[in-house]
């Protein structure tokens, strides 16, 4: 999730159970429930393709696994298998970088500075919803309604006095319902086909040469290592993106992913996602997405809002302004704007902003408001600066 979400982190936020169990089983059964989750989530994608629903490999497996998950059955994908993932979708999203890009880099000038309004007009209605609507506590609905920094609005939360389970189970259905609506709209309000994957520019991997291979393999490496050292927001994937965007426009090499690999990041991203809710109790995260639902509701229509009011001010479309705004997951709508062909570079530096914007922004605001807002005001752990 964008935003840096550990499974097993938030299996425990959320409710997990837990067990003491030898080793040896436990590693036999992670390994079944991983490869389970794999194969649920690859007939969740080829139905979806088969139906020629909007980009199949991400939301057909999110789907399925979700499902899975809510019927309790043993599935679970570790960060250990999406970390690399991240670091391989940030630097398919950095080799689409071009020098013209920056040529209107002022003209983001506008578009950026409506983040801070909508971060703050989303997280308000948001938090007035589930205060008012769904009936949580303040300190509850302050952190469920958070635009972003899902990790580590947990943790603060948790430190606030908040419900942890409930935090985790509105961050986590934020991302999804999100994730899984906005494609529908967009396809519904514009072209059919623009959310099919374009493969033209995009190598087989049968296809393309080792130097490819490695190179994709070095950028992600090094990237990784260096947003992990810079301590990065979304280090995992922004890293990269910034290695392989300064490889691609200082023209040492011109690789481009194959499309199976582009494939296989949708499917991890959303096999991801679906199996968060493994281990909770369905009734409370069937409770929790209900009440999701309608904070869904405020967010698009406020995302759409904005993007509308943003291209009325800026040179760039609805398409890709919706994009940049729409508060899912930086992966899920990055990969999203990949496959869309859309601006990628201005959708997840405008989502970096977002989730920057957010980490700072919500315990600055915690700590005005409440009066005990000193607790969220610490440094964050070490888990939580992790993009997993």
């Amino acid at each position: 999730m964008d935003e840096t979400s550990s499974p097993k982190r938030l299996q425990e936020a959320s409710g997990g159970d837990t067990a003491i169990v030898p080793p040896v089983v436990r590693s036999a059964s992670a390994s079944v429930s991983v490869v389970l989750a794999l194969v649920i989530g690859i007939a969740g994608a080829l139905v979806f393709a088969h139906f020629q629903l909007p980009l199949p490999w991400m939301l057909g497996a999110m789907g399925a696994s979700s499902v899975a998950a809510l019927a309790r059955l043993p599935v679970t994908m570790p960060s250990l298998v999406r970390q690399p993932m991240l670091a391989i979708i940030g630097v398919m999203l950095g080799a689409r970088l071009q020098p013209e890009l920056f040529k209107d880099v002022w003209a983001w000038l506008p578009t950026l500075a409506l983040i801070v309004v909508f971060v703050a007009t989303s997280g308000f209605l948001c938090m007035v919803y589930f205060q008012r609507v769904a009936g949580l506590d303040p300190r509850t609905a302050y952190f469920s309604a958070m635009p972003g920094g899902l990790m580590e609005m947990i943790i603060l939360g948790e430190r606030s006095g908040g419900n942890v389970q409930v935090i985790a189970l509105c961050q986590s259905a934020r991302i999804l319902l999100l994730v899984f609506t906005l494609p529908f709209l967009i396809r519904y309000l514009g072209d059919a086909s623009s959310l099919t994957i374009q493969t033209g520019a995009a190598p087989s991997i049968f296809d393309a040469d080792w130097q490819s291979h490695l190179w994709l393999l070095v950028t992600a490496a090094a990237g990784a290592l260096f947003g992990r050292i810079a301590r990065l927001p979304a280090g995992w994937l922004f890293g990269p993106f910034l290695v392989s965007g300064l490889v691609h426009l200082a023209s040492w090499s011109n690789f481009q992913p194959s499309v199976e690999i582009v494939n296989a990041a949708q499917l991890i991203i959303g096999t991801v996602l679906g199996c968060s809710f493994a281990r909770s109790n369905p009734a409370l995260v069937l409770r929790m997405l209900k009440l999701s639902a309608g904070a869904t509701v405020i967010l698009l229509a406020t995302t759409f809002t904005f993007a509308f009011l943003a291209s009325q001010v800026s040179s760039y479309g609805f398409l890709p302004l919706l994009l940049a705004y729409s508060p899912g997951g930086l992966a899920e709508m990055s990969l999203m704007a990949l496959v869309l062909q859309v601006e990628t570079g201005f959708v997840v530096l405008h989502h970096i902003a977002r989730i920057t914007l957010v980490l700072f922004g919500a315990r600055l605001v915690f700590s005005l408001v409440f009066k005990d807002g000193k607790a969220a005001t610490s440094s964050l752990s070490k888990d939580a600066r992790k993009d997993s």
